[in-house]
């Protein structure tokens, strides 16, 4: 491989997801020409990770045939021979199309698509039908690598994002701190904010703070106002790379199954990772230890935590991890 294009676009553990293998591939093609395809607001993230040589990135307003048009010009010089399609939707089919045409028409030598598997039926079969069609855990950064081996990934050393694209960027607290990641882009997949009330008090390090999107800061306030002398509400405020970099720095993180986690698990901070009802939640580095009901017979339920619970009680994957058994992973 010597000219590789990576298509990305969203979201944010599938990215972390995507470089987490990423590292894999510069390993093995160290010289190799790595350019990178997503949105526009994971490009910083994506460039700083030091994996890739360009970042294509598009916004809503610029729309995909902006950026067709920019990766044109730039494979005029590079000539990828290699496409990875890590997104595998119409939009990125759709983008490897208008490339591979723009490049026959031109008379330019074609390139080779691989596709990450999305196992659609796969998935179907297992979450609908319940025949097993997976091998759990599913370690989902494996999927973002044709014939990856998690023992692969275990041999090649932590990412350290670079902070260098944002200067006036620094740490809201000096010394030791914990991260909190308590809120998911489903509420099936979030352990109940009770339980985060309860055992703030018995965590240790004396500062922690708490991240999360925009969407979060209301909860994260809640828990902010309980313990203002121990919990600093950043949920809303910060960037992906800047979230990341809060992440690098933290010595341990107690996370629900979302995209803190997979930053966790791409730097090597220590931590415990909550799962619940989705499938592939699983992490590559054993400094992340999981927690999880594995007794139950409905889980998982959801590629994504998504959809309807199936348990006698609600969230039963995530009630039945309780505060004292969450303090015992913790010592």
């Amino acid at each position: 491989m010597k000219n590789i294009l990576v298509l990305r676009f969203s979201s944010f553990g599938d990215i972390v997801q995507c470089l987490n293998a990423l590292r894999l591939l510069r390993q093995q093609y160290p010289e190799a020409r790595i350019d990178f395809v997503t949105k526009e607001s994971f490009a910083s993230l994506v460039q700083a990770s030091g994996l890739v040589n360009n970042v294509f990135s598009y916004s809503s307003k610029k729309g995909l045939f902006a950026l067709l048009n920019s990766c044109l010009k730039n494979s005029k010089q590079f000539r990828y021979d290699h496409i990875l399609d890590q997104h595998s939707s119409l939009r990125s089919h759709l983008f490897c199309f208008l490339l591979s045409l723009n490049f026959f028409l031109k008379i330019h030598f074609g390139f080779k698509i691989i596709r990450r598997p999305k196992n659609r039926l796969k998935r179907f079969l297992y979450f609908y039908l319940r025949i097993p069609t997976f091998k759990f855990p599913f370690i989902g950064a494996c999927s973002y690598y044709p014939y990856p081996t998690l023992k692969s990934l275990k041999s090649v050393p932590y990412l350290v994002f670079s902070s260098n694209s944002i200067p006036d960027f620094s740490l809201p607290i000096q010394g030791e701190y914990g991260i909190l990641a308590p809120f998911t882009a489903w509420d099936m997949k979030c352990w109940p904010l009770e339980n985060f009330k309860q055992i703030i008090p018995h965590l240790p390090f004396s500062q922690w703070i708490i991240v999360g999107g925009p969407e979060d800061r209301k909860k994260a306030q809640e828990l902010a106002e309980a313990f203002p002398e121990k919990v600093l509400n950043k949920a809303g405020e910060y960037s992906f790379l800047e979230t990341s970099l809060l992440i690098q720095n933290a010595k341990f993180i107690l996370t629900g199954d979302t995209g803190a986690a997979h930053v966790a698990d791409i730097v090597g901070t220590k931590g415990l990772l909550l799962i619940g009802p989705s499938a592939f939640g699983h992490t590559v580095s054993d400094r992340l230890k999981v927690l999880e009901n594995k007794e139950l017979t409905c889980k998982p339920c959801s590629k994504d935590g998504r959809g309807k619970c199936r348990a006698s009680s609600y969230k039963l994957c995530l009630t039945s991890l309780t505060v004292s058994l969450v303090l015992r992973e913790l010592d």
